[in-house]
This record gives C-alpha cells, sequence and structure tokens, in this order.
C-alpha cells in the first residue's frame, strides 16, 4: 500500500511561506531598525558580492512556490520525495527566520553576530541534507519533479553555499583585525575553493543550477571590485572563477560523452 504524505504537503506550504513571510516583514517592518541590505553592508566582507546579486532571491522564492503548488496536488500525496524531505523545509525556515532575526538585531547588538554563524550552517547543512536525501544529480526522476522539486534545491543549496562563506568571511572580520592584504588573499582563495565546488557538482551531481549560482555570485563579486574600489586580485580572479566554470559546463558532459541535455537533466543514466 502507497504511503500517504498529505501531512507533509501541509507542512512544506506553512514552512515556505511562513519564512518568505517573515523575511519580508524584515524589510517592512525594519526589524533592529534596518533592513536586510543595511545590516549586510554593517557586517563587512569582499567575499559579499555588488548588492543587484542579492536580486537572487526573487528568483529562489519564485521557485519555493513553484514547489509548493507541484507538491500540494492531490496527485502528488504518495510521492516518495516527500517522505525524503519530510521536515527538512520546516528545519531550514526555523534555522532561517531565526538567523534572520539574530542577524538584524546584531546591528545594534553586535555579540548577536555569533549566534548568527551556527544558524547559518544550520540552513546549509539541513539544504544539503535535503539535496542528498532527494537524489539530485544521482537518480532519475520526472521531468516535472526536476524541475519542480530538484531544481528549487539546487538553487537555494548554491545561493546558501556563496552566502555561509560570505557570511564566515563578515563575522571573522568584525572580531578580528585581519590585514587587508591576508583579506584580498583569502577572498581569492576561498573563490577558488567556489569554483572547486562548482566543477564537483558539475562532475559528481550533474548540477548546472548550482554552478551557475556560483558563476552570479562570482560575477556580483567582479563588479563591485572594479567599481566601488579597483582590488586587481579579487576581481581577477572571480573574472577567471566565472569563465572556468562556463566553460567546465560546456565541456563536462562532452568529456563524459553524454548529450548536454540528458546530462543535465540525469537522463539515461546507464
Amino acid at each position: 500500500m502507497s504511503n500517504s504524505y498529505k501531512k507533509f504537503q501541509i507542512i512544506n506550504i506553512i514552512a515556505i511561506i511562513f519564512t518568505i513571510a517573515i523575511n519580508a516583514l524584515s524589510n517592512i517592518l525594519l526589524f533592529g531598525g534596518v533592513n536586510t541590505g543595511e545590516a549586510a553592508d554593517r557586517f563587512f566582507s569582499y567575499f559579499t558580492p555588488a548588492g543587484y546579486v542579492f536580486s537572487i532571491w526573487s528568483i529562489i522564492y519564485i521557485l519555493q512556490f513553484v514547489f509548493i503548488a507541484y507538491q500540494a496536488r492531490s496527485n502528488q500525496v504518495n510521492e516518495e520525495y516527500l517522505g525524503k524531505i519530510g521536515y527538512l523545509y520546516l528545519i531550514s525556515g526555523f534555522f532561517n527566520v531565526t538567523w534572520l532575526i539574530a542577524f538584524h538585531f546584531a546591528v545594534g547588538t553586535p555579540i548577536l553576530l555569533l549566534l548568527t554563524e551556527p544558524l547559518m550552517l544550520g540552513i546549509l547543512v539541513t539544504l544539503l541534507y535535503t539535496y542528498v536525501r532527494l537524489g539530485i544529480g544521482v537518480s532519475e526522476v520526472p521531468i516535472g519533479q526536476k524541475i519542480a522539486v530538484h531544481l528549487p534545491v539546487s538553487v537555494y543549496v548554491g545561493w546558501i553555499s556563496v552566502a555561509t562563506i560570505a557570511h564566515t568571511a563578515s563575522v571573522l572580520n568584525e572580531y578580528l583585525a585581519i590585514p587587508l592584504d591576508t583579506q584580498y588573499l583569502w577572498t581569492a582563495l576561498v573563490l577558488v575553493v567556489a569554483l572547486l565546488l562548482a566543477i564537483l557538482m558539475l562532475v559528481m551531481r550533474r548540477d548546472i543550477a548550482y554552478s551557475l549560482v556560483v558563476v552570479w555570485a562570482a560575477i556580483g563579486i567582479y563588479a563591485k571590485w572594479t567599481t566601488i574600489e579597483i582590488i586587481p586580485l579579487i576581481y581577477w580572479t572571480a573574472l577567471i572563477v566565472a569563465i572556468v566554470i562556463l566553460v567546465a559546463i560546456i565541456i563536462v558532459p562532452l568529456a563524459k560523452r553524454k548529450n548536454p541535455v540528458d546530462y543535465y537533466l540525469v537522463r539515461n543514466l546507464e
């Protein structure tokens, strides 16, 4: 007999709508007297990209709504992906909302910034566990499920991976007196780490969405440090990272002798 995951359909709707609503209210009501952009500006790091890059949240939210609309249909109630997700969207939503509140109020009470780091890691770990549970990139699923269930997680994980790096750098800058040259070098090295992660996701998980999020962030870092302040080590590294990932997106399926469309849609795995 098939399992019924009706309760998880309802939990996912509540968790996602509540998380998005609190994120909206944080900017409307100005938690801690600031909006999220102002809080991010207060806690500086050279890895943080140009402001326009954060518009990716609109894409993440749209994809989240696509997911809840898709999974809420009556013909999805017995689908195994609901059981695999379980309470994970609810847990990640809790970490997201708690982090957001702490981050806003850290502007007036800086000690709260220390609390935000484990909360950010909580978001990342929960999403990564969701990613693994769903078998993204290693299991063949219907195209609808690929777009409505797997894609939202891929994009979200990609962005939170980038955000966690930027946030960690901000926390370190707040509490440690790090020389500028060291910060420049650290930013360049972390960009290289992001490059390696993106390529690893292309090779191991066929995840073009994750890799394109890293490209988006790298271009934003390049744009920021060629306009606000000229820092060649950072902007050249960011530009090279973006170009290498884009080239890898083309080369990886060809090197594996796969049709690129089939490769990235995770079809014909044999």
